[in-house]
């Protein structure tokens, strides 16, 4: 079966809130992808995540070159095209940001409803 989203991960604030750090993930076997990943950070509006963060709502980001994602070379080699990031917040206070990365079809890039 050929899925649409290849990566779900999760990012969440650092002990000092500054900066979102790798809390959680599923890669199925993009396992290169996991391990850049894993050591990535993201300041406030740096990267899709952080650009979640400082919106404050859902980003969509249908290609990844030329533009701000951070881990483009890793993603193009995993197959890795556009993605959704969604900040979760308590009140004022964020919690965590979902990432959904998909890849092989450009086409779907909206299909994702939030």
């Amino acid at each position: 079966m050929k899925t649409f989203i290849k990566v779900t991960e999760i990012w969440v604030p650092d002990k000092e809130r500054t900066q979102l750090e790798f809390g959680s993930g599923l890669y199925g076997g993009l396992i290169d992808f996991k391990a850049a990943s894993e050591q990535q950070l993201f300041a406030y509006n740096e990267g899709l995540p952080g650009k979640a963060w400082a919106a404050g709502h859902p980003i969509v980001l249908t290609k990844f070159e030329h533009s701000y994602f951070k881990r483009t070379a890793a993603a193009k080699k995993a197959g890795l095209t556009c993605g959704i990031a969604i900040p979760v917040f308590s009140g004022d206070f964020l919690m965590a940001v979902v990432v959904f990365l998909c890849g092989d079809d450009e086409d779907h890039a909206g299909a994702i409803e939030v």
